[in-house]
C-alpha cells in the first residue's frame, strides 16, 4: 500500500496531498506531513475540516466570533451588490405618457435613452420632433413609442430617480450591515 501526504501552507491550511506511488512528494518540499489512508479520506470527504499544526494533522479550529461576523458580512454585503444590480437592469416606471408606463433599463437601453435626451436638446429641433423608446404594454409585451423632446426627457429623470433610490437603497442596507452586531443580524437583512 501507498503512503499518503499532506501538503500545507504557514498556517497549517491543507493546499495537496500526494501519493508514493502515484503522485509523489515534489523533491524538496518541506511543509509536508505522512498521514494514514483514513486521515486521507477524511480530509478528501470535508474539505477545510482538517488542518496541520505542530507537524500534526488535527481538525481545523473553528473561526473566532469576530471572523464568522466579519465572513457574513462580506457574503451579505456581495448579496445586497448583486442585488441592486439586478434591480437596476429589471427597468423602472414613467409617467412621461400621461399613464404610466415600464421601461427597460439594461444597458442598451440606458445607452438609447441618453442618446435620445441628447438629440432632444439640440437647438435646431424641429417642433414635431419625436423619438421611440421601447413601452412595456403587458406581460412581455412591448411597443416602440413615440416620445416627444419634453416626454424622453422625463422618461430620464425618471430613471435618474429609479437609479438613485436603488442606488439608496444599497447604501442603507450596508450600513445596516456594517451595523449588525450578529450573524443573525446580518442574516435577517434583505433586499
Amino acid at each position: 500500500m501507498s503512503q499518503k501526504y499532506a501538503a500545507f501552507d504557514e498556517s497549517g491550511t491543507i493546499n495537496a496531498f500526494y501519493d508514493s506511488l502515484d503522485s509523489p512528494v515534489p523533491e524538496g518540499m518541506t511543509n509536508v506531513i505522512e498521514i494514514t489512508f483514513d486521515q486521507w479520506l477524511a480530509c478528501i470527504s470535508e474539505s477545510g475540516a482538517w488542518c496541520v499544526q505542530n507537524g500534526e494533522l488535527i481538525p481545523t479550529p473553528p473561526l473566532p466570533d469576530e471572523q464568522l461576523l466579519a465572513d457574513a458580512r462580506t457574503a451579505k454585503t456581495r448579496a445586497l451588490q448583486g442585488a441592486c444590480a439586478l434591480a437596476l437592469r429589471s427597468g423602472y416606471l414613467s409617467t412621461s405618457l400621461g399613464t404610466t408606463h415600464s421601461y427597460g433599463s439594461a444597458a442598451t437601453d440606458q445607452q438609447n435613452l441618453v442618446d435620445s435626451v441628447a438629440s432632444s436638446l439640440m437647438p435646431s429641433l424641429p417642433g414635431d420632433w419625436v423619438t421611440y423608446l421601447w413601452t412595456e404594454a403587458g406581460a412581455d409585451d412591448w411597443l416602440y413609442t413615440s416620445h416627444t423632446a419634453a416626454q424622453v426627457q422625463q422618461v430620464h429623470s425618471d430613471w435618474m430617480a429609479f437609479r438613485q433610490s436603488q442606488q439608496q437603497k444599497l447604501i442603507t442596507l450596508m450600513q445596516q450591515t456594517i451595523e449588525a452586531t450578529t450573524i443573525e443580524a446580518v442574516q435577517a437583512i434583505s433586499w
